[in-house]
């Protein structure tokens, strides 16, 4: 592994909430909530949490589509933050997602080869043969027929759509991808072979992946390192290996005995019951630890105090008391 493309400092979403006939701003939501770490080229950031704590919303800010309350998001040492729109717009290219849903992110008016082609008619001043040429050899890379150029989303499979979003992403050489739960509207035989060829194509073009999911199984196959979010924060932040190994976050505990996986139940440190009640709300999140209301470990401080992200050994970072000297049972 080689420096960091991406670099994040104190990064937050935040969104007003407001109430009555005039409107007023009544409290905040917090999406994402001071989150900070690096992503290295060419490696896979795996990043896992339930629904609803924030990971999406932290993957399209990265990449400005929903812009940042707060905090310092570094492309290749560039702050994005600085930028103009037309700045921003020449760097778009090198920086591309795909979506979980392909139906939903694919225009159902225009053909398949229309939708690959749409980034280069948008940003390359190329003539209709070459951009032609171009998305049949994007859509081999991506292992599609070319006589599907021609259908529409809905005349192919769900396996085919996520493909042909995935040679939309790549269209314009990008180095960085957000994969927002790409597998997760696809069957499990076409989930494997869709992870495989994210395998293969960051191989062969040189590509950093930011991979957002709620499957644990998926994550530890493609992930160099894992973040594990909890209500808008990460936990803990560790080499792939290590994290399943033994976690070091009651949270990622929790989700490794939640695994189907039975091997998950075999880590040190694994919980042997999963977590009890329902992920607090981001707009009401409980004072002291975010997950003190459900920690089967919680303690006194946790109810008051805010553990920060502290590097716990080399490399790996937790949230807890639990591996504060000064307070750990």
């Amino acid at each position: 592994m080689s420096e960091a493309l991406i670099e994040v400092r104190d990064l937050a979403v935040h969104y007003p909430l407001r109430a009555g006939l005039l409107r007023r701003r009544a409290g905040v939501v917090r999406a994402v909530d001071g989150i900070s770490f690096d992503i290295r080229r060419g490696e896979t950031l795996g990043v896992v949490g339930e629904t609803g704590c924030g990971k999406s919303t932290m993957g399209r800010a990265l990449l400005q589509l929903g812009p940042p309350s707060t905090g310092i998001v570094r492309f290749d040492g560039v702050d994005l933050a600085t930028l103009g729109a037309g700045e921003l717009r020449a760097l778009r290219p090198r920086m591309q997602m795909v979506f979980q849903d392909p139906l939903a992110s694919l225009n159902p008016r225009i053909t398949l080869g229309r939708a690959i082609a749409e980034p280069l008619a948008e940003h390359m001043d190329w003539p209709p043969e070459r951009q032609r040429d171009r998305v049949f050899e994007l859509m081999a890379a991506v292992r599609l027929d070319p006589g599907l150029a021609g259908r529409y989303p809905h005349e192919v499979s769900g396996g085919q759509r996520q493909r042909v979003a995935i040679a939309r992403a790549l269209a314009l050489e990008p180095d960085f991808i957000v994969c927002d739960e790409p597998v997760a509207a696809l069957d499990l035989s076409i989930q494997a072979q869709i992870v495989t060829l994210l395998e293969a194509l960051q191989e062969r073009f040189a590509l950093t992946y930011l991979f957002i999911s709620h499957d644990l199984g998926m994550v530890r196959h493609i992930a160099d390192r894992v973040a594990v979010m909890y209500l808008g924060r990460i936990v803990e932040l560790a080499a792939r290996d290590a994290l399943y190994a033994a976690p070091a976050h009651p949270y990622t505990a929790a989700l490794l005995a939640s695994a189907p996986d039975p091997a998950a139940w075999r880590a040190a440190g694994a919980l042997k019951a999963p977590l009890e009640g329902d992920l607090p709300s981001p707009a009401a999140p409980p004072p002291g630890c975010n997950f003190c209301t459900r920690c089967p470990r919680v303690m006194e401080i946790c109810h008051g105090t805010d553990p920060p992200l502290r590097e716990i050994a080399p490399g790996r970072f937790a949230a807890c008391h639990l591996h504060d000297p000064e307070v750990a049972p």
